[in-house]
């Protein structure tokens, strides 16, 4: 039903705009301007109203693609257990590895086992729909990060589960994913680094 609202009001919004090109050309040939200019103007105008945002996060999407996206791995879990003799098979994921905690910076933490836990944190763009997600797996006693993934997203998200400016769906782009990312299989690896899958 919200869907038809929001159509319905998207196609008054295009006949009124295309209202306000026709008077302005109007108004531009009674008084000797230009009407294909003044027509041009008010499209603009009007195109502004609703999706000035439209382009500039397209603009930053694509940039932040190219220059932020990424997966890096600093240290296995092999090479863990290497530096770290016998504490793997010490460490078992269990309630705990369910509990969620809150960031000092506000991000959130997933605890995986006694040693580890994986942090998320998302960085937003400021006026635009435009944010960046920082996946880390990070040694809690020695605060050292073992692999991380970057990816960008944009836009105001479906109409069910976005916010108030939900129904702009056509701001954004799809999402950036690093590419070969093994971030979730990490995760994975060291919540269960003891040697078995639960």
């Amino acid at each position: 039903m919200f869907g038809l609202v929001v159509m319905a009001a998207i196609v008054v919004y295009l006949v009124v705009s295309l209202m306000v090109v026709l008077w302005a050309r109007s108004w531009a040939r009674k008084r000797s301007f230009s009407p294909a200019r003044a027509g041009w103007l008010a499209a603009l105008l009007m195109y502004l109203l609703v999706a000035w945002e439209q382009i500039p996060t397209y603009v930053v999407h694509k940039f932040l693609c190219a220059t932020e996206v990424g997966y890096w791995v600093y240290k296995t879990p092999s090479q863990w257990k290497i530096e770290n003799p016998g504490v793997a098979g010490t460490l078992r994921p269990g309630k705990e590895n369910v509990a969620r905690h809150r960031l000092r910076d506000g991000g959130t933490g997933a605890i995986l086992n006694e040693r580890f836990v994986e942090e998320s944190r998302t960085f937003k763009f400021p006026l635009l729909p435009v944010a960046t997600v920082h996946d880390v797996v990070v040694d809690r006693l020695t605060d050292e990060v073992m692999a991380q993934s970057v990816t960008v997203s944009s836009g105001y998200g479906s109409w069910t589960t976005g916010g108030w400016n939900s129904w702009k769906f056509w701001v954004g782009a799809d999402t950036c994913w690093p590419e070969n990312s093994r971030i979730r299989s990490d995760i994975r690896e060291f919540k269960y680094i003891h040697g078995g899958f639960e």
